[in-house]
């Protein structure tokens, strides 16, 4: 894995952070030193860390597990208008 870090040379010293992980710092006399720092820290780190995602619904979604498009399917199975519609649409999707 990669991670961007961020080094600053401070008052004679260097400050590592890494971008993904604000609290995540080290700070060391050579810009070496600080990159062996850093990169140990970010081992230790991964060891005890799991990355999730977590589902937020939005105001205008549907509720988890619902499938609304579903309700909708074959509903125009016996309408006489829907193999002519069809028809036009695929003729004008093969002009194209």
């Amino acid at each position: 894995m990669r991670y961007p870090v961020q080094i600053e040379q401070q008052n004679g010293h260097y400050h590592a952070s890494v971008l993904a992980v604000p609290t995540l710092t080290q700070t060391a006399t050579t810009r070496a030193e600080v990159l062996r720092l850093i990169q140990a820290a970010l081992l230790d780190y991964v060891k005890h860390t799991e990355i999730v995602y977590v589902e937020i619904p939005t105001p205008d979604a549907p509720p988890a597990g619902t499938d609304h498009w579903l309700a909708t399917a074959g509903s125009f199975a016996d309408d006489p208008m829907l193999l002519p519609m069809l028809d036009e649409i695929y003729a004008a999707r093969d002009h194209e």
